[in-house]
């Protein structure tokens, strides 16, 4: 165990300060050490200690393994003073790694709103490798680097079963400006690590170069609230300048916000629906984009209420790409300005567009930001009274209801049956059922709190399929679960479908082929068609005339024997009918120009020939031996030449913290064509500065003070390369000299 005489001090008494806890006292002055694990104290810090950070430290704090407990946390709280850490060596002001039951709080000095005010090379305040039950207030940061307040784990879209999840987030009462992201809060490829009751409020987020927010992954009880959100998009690029991203697997309520002065929109949403947008402030900017992306609930909400539109940029206030989401956009105030519904997306089949008033609104003054300050004039309309950040606020957690297991139901006309559903919640909430839409032979009878009985009598006359939706609601957040089930009534002569499928299916690599899949029914029932168990090379298609197949489009790499595939046929009136199959991919000798692989780099996979480009943008490709992140980003506007198409220039991969970049493809030896694909973007060669590395191929180095801005300018760059395989694989590798590895799409040939 490391002892420190003057580093880390374990106090036998309390240090009279409002926060602390009713522990154990440690203190960390400027000669103390960067990093803090358990056994460098002299006494294992455990829930109620509190750890004191002297003013006149100045130097990064990283803590990996502090656990405090569910009833109280490690406090970690600025001491005699403000703490000003402005770091040049450590890319985080202050980390958490692996720790759980933390708060960290700059309330330890009344002259001071912000105790802590960070600086270093990418972020602030960092919480990752699987740290939960994080609390976060009262701290300043202004800094160049990339991060404000950054809280997510990286899983590139493969994260381990189950999957993590980060519980109790709560960040309020921050300032953070002049960063490129604000907050950015959970991974933005999904799957990944989910967040559990997450808080966020009274944060003031200023002249930031990307979103001011940014938020993914948060699946349960999540709440925006009256934060200000000022100045965002600064370096103009497309897709990237919004004051508030609601993105993949999101839920939440968003209200009271004041969100002001962007590049693009106000709020942009990609959530999975049950979203409340209401009561916020929304101006000089785009308004409101409303998108679907991986993960969307079909019945779930997204309501948009009773906010206030005020010099909007574009022509239309709220432009909605989601036809999957119930949606609500009623009782907004707008300007009268262009239009206020805009509907680029196929006809969503449950919307209400109504009641959305025009009227003058009163510009919303804020005092004296340039100094930090950041007051809401005082003669501001009493309806702006309650947004933004307010004295005394404060949070608590909610329980989402959680429904019993439901099952489909098939039963017989003229028999009589009887269902019962439960939901409860964690925090014993009053919770509210509701069964929609009920049958004529259906009666509900509502028991105890969380409890309903469901009585059904069908007669002949009622022979069918009945969709229901069971909604629990909680009494205090109306947080919803919903279950959707079917109950089938049928005759007792109705007979299951039939379906027919080889028992083995042959195909070849880098072809595609199609199997006719033939099903019937002889009572002219509809019969739906799924499939079980298919690699991603294998897909089940239908067309209008309810005809399905099987097509297959293996990759060089997917040679091989698949086992018990399976096709299973309902009508929805009997069990389903399942049909297993064997498909052999053979692998074929390679001739010279045969494209072996393909891929779009940080996109998503999409058609061409003679093969296919994969995407690692929602997934990690297993060529992949390095940790590629990609950017999402699809605003290039170069021009293109290189052969390949335009599309793979838009994200791209690049690694952090100059790592290298490390791809192995497997083929058989022999002689290869490598085409790499590179691009430069204006905007970010003036934030991140150009690109410089060196590229090697099966260990060969092919370029060197490699710039892909030098070579091209913001034009697309193909680099061709000639290799020789001779142990069964192609290495690829791109080592950077100067800032960040890019690379936009990999052609092997």
């Amino acid at each position: 165990m490391v002892r420190l005489s003057f580093g880390v001090l374990v106090l036998f008494f309390l240090v009279p300060c409002i926060i602390m806890a009713q522990g154990r006292a440690f203190y960390i002055n400027n000669s103390s050490p960067t990093y803090y694990t358990p056994d460098v104290f002299e006494a294992i810090p455990v829930g109620g200690d509190t750890i004191f950070v002297d003013a006149l430290r100045q130097e990064t704090l990283i803590f990996n393994g502090l656990y405090g407990n569910d009833t109280l946390p490690i406090v970690v709280v600025n001491h005699n003073g403000r703490v000003f850490i402005n770091s040049d060596k450590h890319h985080s002001a202050i980390e958490f790694r692996n720790c759980k039951h933390i708060k960290l709080t700059g309330t330890g000095s009344s002259d001071h709103q912000y105790g802590f005010k960070l600086s270093a090379i990418n972020s602030g305040v960092s919480v990752n490798n699987q740290s939960s039950h994080i609390e976060i207030g009262q701290i300043e940061i202004d800094h160049q680097g990339f991060f404000g307040i950054v809280v997510k784990d990286d899983y590139y879209g493969n994260p381990p079963e189950p999957i993590p999840v980060f519980e109790k987030l709560a960040i309020h009462n921050c300032l953070v400006k002049n960063v490129v992201e604000g907050m950015y809060l959970g991974e933005t490829v999904t799957p990944g690590m989910e967040f559990r009751h997450v808080r966020i409020y009274n944060n003031i987020v200023y002249n930031t170069g990307r979103e001011g927010i940014q938020i993914a992954n948060m699946a349960d009880d999540i709440e925006v609230y009256n934060n200000l959100i000022l100045n965002s998009g600064l370096t103009n690029e497309g897709g990237q300048g919004n004051n508030i991203q609601i993105g993949d697997n999101t839920i939440g309520n968003f209200y009271n916000n004041i969100v002001m002065n962007a590049f693009e929109n106000g709020f942009i949403v990609f959530g999975s629906g049950d979203i409340n947008i209401y009561n916020n402030y929304i101006s000089g900017n785009r308004g409101m984009f409303v998108d679907n992306r991986k993960v969307t609930d079909a019945l779930a909400e997204i309501v948009v209420s009773n906010n206030y539109f005020s010099n909007i940029t574009r022509d239309n206030v709220l432009v909605n790409y989601n036809e999957l989401n119930p949606m609500r956009i009623i009782d907004n105030k707008w300007e009268g300005r262009g239009k206020f519904y805009h509907d680029i997306s196929p006809r969503n089949p449950d919307l209400v567009v109504e009641n959305n008033t025009v009227m003058q609104i009163e510009p919303l003054i804020i005092s004296d930001p340039a100094n930090g300050n950041f007051n809401l004039a005082i003669q501001n309309p009493d309806q702006y009274k309650k947004l933004g950040p307010q004295p005394g606020l404060g949070h608590q957690f909610n329980c989402t209801p959680i429904i019993g297991f439901i099952d489909n139901l098939i039963i017989e006309s003229g028999a009589d049956t009887t269902l019962h559903f439960t939901a409860v919640t964690c925090d014993h909430d009053s919770i509210e059922i509701t069964l929609a839409p009920l049958p004529s032979f259906a009666q509900i009878h509502y028991k105890e709190n969380g409890t309903v009985e469901l009585h059904l009598s069908p007669k002949a006359e009622h022979e069918g399929i009945y969709m229901i939706l069971l909604t629990a609601s909680d009494y205090s957040h109306k947080a919803k679960a919903r279950r959707q089930f079917s109950i089938a009534v049928r005759s007792k002569e109705n007979s299951p479908p039939v379906l027919t499928f080889p028992a083995t299916i042959e195909a070849v690599v880098n072809t595609r082929q199609q199997f006719p899949i033939s099903y019937s029914d002889a009572d002219g029932d509809k019969v739906t068609i799924s499939a079980e168990n298919f690699p991603p090379f294998v897909k089940l298609l239908s067309n209008e005339k309810q005809e399905y197949e099987v097509e297959v489009h293996p990759r060089y790499v997917d040679s091989g024997v698949y086992n018990r595939l399976r096709l299973i046929a309902t009508d929805g009136f009997n069990d389903p009918v399942v049909v297993e199959f064997t498909l052999i991919v053979e692998t074929v000798e390679l001739s010279k120009g045969d494209v072996v692989f393909r891929v779009n780099c940080g996109g998503p996979a999409f058609a061409d020939e003679p093969i296919d480009w994969e995407g690692n943008y929602n997934n990690r490709l297993y060529y992949e031996l390095s940790n590629n992140h990609s950017t999402g980003s699809h605003s290039w506007y170069g021009k293109n030449t290189t052969g390949a198409p335009a599309c793979i220039f838009g994200p791209w991969n690049y690694t952090l913290n100059q790592q290298p970049m490390h791809w192995l493809f497997p083929c058989e030896n022999g002689d290869y064509t490598v085409n790499l694909f590179f691009a430069e973007r204006e905007q970010d060669t003036q934030v991140l500065q150009e690109s410089v590395f060196s590229i090697e191929i099966n260990g060969v180095l092919v370029a060197e003070n490699f710039s892909i801005y030098k070579q091209a300018g913001f034009n697309a760059l193909k680099k061709t390369f000639f290799t020789t395989s001779n142990e069964n694989h192609i290495e690829i590798r791109l080592l950077p000299l100067e800032n960040q590895v890019k690379l936009h799409g990999i052609e092997i040939k």
